[in-house]
């Protein structure tokens, strides 16, 4: 079963991703930095990550894993209430693969992620 990282301080959109994703082995991580373990940890085949965030935003997460050599090619989807033109194109310039805007419909989501992962 494939891994799906959602990065996100929120706990309510965890357990949304985790119910609607039952094909996919769903960890969380509520920080930058837990999120980082956890790709560190190894397996993971895509990322939902949120922009705002406590202890490190989700841009700055971004950056280390695109640059990173082993953990590069991993899709990581931004998921952002901040979904300004600035806001996706930088994250879209820095490797992610795609953006979602909170709120958000789940059949996007899903969507995004097959897409992503060539399914």
């Amino acid at each position: 079963m494939e891994k799906l990282l959602v990065i996100d301080d929120k706990a309510f959109l965890r357990d949304i991703i985790k119910q609607a994703f039952p094909e996919f082995e769903v960890i969380y991580a509520s920080s930058g930095k837990e999120g980082l373990k956890n790709i560190s940890d190894g397996g993971i085949a895509i990322v939902l990550l949120d922009i705002k965030m406590p202890d490190m935003d989700g841009l700055e997460v971004l950056k280390i894993i695109k640059a990173d050599e082993q953990n590069k090619e991993i899709p990581v989807i931004m998921i952002s209430a901040y979904g300004d033109h600035d806001t996706v194109q930088s994250s879209l310039d820095m490797g992610a693969s795609d953006f979602i805007s909170k709120p958000f419909d789940i059949r996007a989501i899903k969507s995004v992620i097959q897409r992503s992962l060539g399914m």
